[in-house]
């Protein structure tokens, strides 16, 4: 998973329990893709606070998952729905009298997710 999006998922999961600067300052990053320079220009704030404050969210965002694993838990989830998901079209289409049985299985996992 490319640095971008680690970025905003410890963000989605994780960012409100950043301070509030903190927060601002990460999300306007990699979510507004705005560079440092035109954040502390922005804030009026120089580009190392800009710089300290996000390294600062990163590092507590990392410290979160390393503690929570929510972000793992919702890839590993993610992948066992789309094996799933494969072996039951493999199924259907080896035995395509299985679609009523099949749908049923299907709809019952969507409620999990």
């Amino acid at each position: 998973m490319d640095k971008i999006t680690q970025a905003s998922l410890l963000y989605d999961y994780y960012g409100n329990l950043l301070p509030e600067k903190q927060g601002e300052l990460y999300r306007l990053h990699y979510e507004d893709n705005y560079s440092f320079a035109e954040i502390a220009e922005d804030l009026g704030i120089t580009r190392q606070g800009v710089h300290d404050f996000i390294r600062r969210a990163e590092k507590s965002l990392r410290e979160y998952e390393e503690k929570l694993g929510l972000v793992a838990a919702s890839l590993e989830k993610e992948a066992v729905f789309e094996e799933l998901e494969n072996t039951l079209a493999r199924l259907e289409s080896e035995d395509p009298g299985l679609g009523e049985k099949l749908t049923e299985i299907r709809r019952l996992t969507e409620r999990l997710l």
